[in-house]
């Protein structure tokens, strides 16, 4: 017979979905509330000036450009997701 790829707990590989949201592979029967870990905005640059505000207690040049997810203000491209949520898949 036919024997289909298994992950580690004997789930197909062929039963996985990716997800639309993360991209991540997962399991549509281990998908929880907190599968998902995801940012709700984009990543995003905007003037110092106006991100940053311009205080007497900034020590760092208002001119520029400061990039980061606007739901979270993490400026790492990479961070994880600041909101967990269940994985969805692009058949859904």
């Amino acid at each position: 017979g036919t024997h289909l790829p298994a992950k580690a707990n004997g789930t197909s590989l062929l039963a996985m979905k990716t997800c639309r949201v993360c991209k991540k592979s997962y399991d549509p029967d281990d998908n929880g509330p907190r599968s998902c870990r995801f940012h709700t905005s984009s990543y995003m640059g905007a003037e110092n000036s106006k991100h940053l505000g311009t205080g007497p207690q900034s020590s760092w040049n208002p001119r520029g450009v400061s990039y980061f997810y606007d739901c979270c203000d993490s400026p790492d491209r990479d961070s994880p997701g600041c909101t967990f949520g269940r994985h969805r898949s692009y058949d859904e």
